[in-house]
């Protein structure tokens, strides 16, 4: 320089900058498949409340009710939240269990 020898001191930040743009791009992907499992997630509450049909949600290994309609608590006679935990199987009249629980692991099979 004009008053005397200038130095310069530095790094090659490319290699960084690329690592932070690919988490940046990874985060814009977990945030737009996060969106897109949140509409799903509305689409199935929408249906599955609408629906005019008793729905029960099963869980395939206990036979656990996870989720149940208005209308299958109309059929079971009890509020969803009563319904949720309990085995379906209680459900249904004692002489009529197997053949639901062999229904219900065909299904899950």
């Amino acid at each position: 320089g004009e008053t005397g020898p200038v130095l310069a001191v530095g790094r090659d930040l490319r290699a960084i900058a690329a690592i932070q743009q690919r988490f940046v791009d990874a985060q814009r992907d977990l945030e737009r498949g996060y969106w897109s499992a949140r509409q799903a997630e509305q689409r199935y509450r929408a249906l599955f409340h609408v629906a005019t049909d008793a729905v029960l949600v099963v869980d395939a290994l206990d036979f656990k009710v996870v989720d149940a309609n208005a209308a299958a608590s109309r059929l079971f006679d009890r509020r969803p939240e009563q319904l949720v935990g309990h085995d379906v199987r209680a459900g249904f009249e004692r002489h009529s269990r197997v053949a639901v629980e062999e229904l219900l692991s065909a299904a899950r099979n």
